[in-house]
């Protein structure tokens, strides 16, 4: 009876682990797909000092950090699954910026659902130490001209980073991904870093969000729009 249990141990193990391998075509789970219009956008909930505004010309979001903001976040109205695809266009309006986006994040005490304080002004410590995990993916690095990467919070861990340095774009195409503990980011449909959770099964579900901060007191703004989210 123990060797069995121990087997049957194994196997379960063996089967989270290569569930994470396996293409999505082979997988036969069924996908939702959302279509994010900017005025969706512009419903998500905005933490620290700033402003989300539709821009109907261009059809996109403008997201703007106001005066001594210590950066911005736009977070989802709703969690999404373990299984999530994130994609969008952005355009940082100046170069000295940094854009970040956020996948499940949830609340680290409870696994579940993230509350932000209405006194939160924005700090990166609030999403990076403490109750909040998150996986957070960095493509726009125009302070240091760093290279792209994926961190796992709390704790600002490695989880994967580009080998090339991304100078700053007028605009960029991103797909930010995760199945269970695997994940990946591309820029105009390349990959350019990927890896995996080292904890089993990776983290809870939870909410997405894009997070901006400017140089010194802000005033960086980026204008988001073809938002997509695939998940399942």
């Amino acid at each position: 009876m123990a060797s069995m249990l121990c087997i049957l141990i194994f196997v379960s193990g063996c089967m989270e682990s290569s569930a994470d391998l396996v293409p999505d075509f082979l997988s036969f789970k069924k996908k939702t797909v959302e279509e994010l219009s900017p005025s969706d956008l512009a419903e998500w909930t905005l933490v620290g000092v700033g402003e989300a505004l539709v821009d109907e010309e261009k059809n996109a979001l403008m997201l703007a950090e106001g005066n001594a903001s210590k950066g911005i976040t736009l977070l989802s109205k709703r969690s999404y699954k373990s299984d999530v695809t994130f994609s969008f266009e952005i355009r940082p309006l100046s170069f000295e910026g940094v854009s970040y986006v956020f996948l499940s994040a949830s609340d680290v005490v409870t696994m579940g659902e993230l509350k932000v304080s209405d006194e939160h002004l924005g700090n990166i410590n609030f999403w990076t130490e403490g109750r909040v995990q998150n996986y957070l993916f960095s493509f726009h690095n125009g302070f240091f001209e760093s290279k792209p990467f994926i961190k796992k919070n709390p704790g600002l861990k490695d989880v994967a980073i580009s080998p090339d340095v991304f100078k700053g774009k007028e605009s960029y195409n991103v797909e930010v991904g995760r199945r269970g503990r695997r994940l990946w980011i591309k820029i105009d449909g390349k990959t350019v870093a990927r890896g995996s959770d080292k904890a089993r099964g990776g983290l809870p579900p939870g909410r997405l969000g894009f997070r901006l901060r400017g140089h010194g007191a802000g005033a960086y703004r980026c204008m988001i729009r073809n938002v997509v989210i695939s998940e399942g």
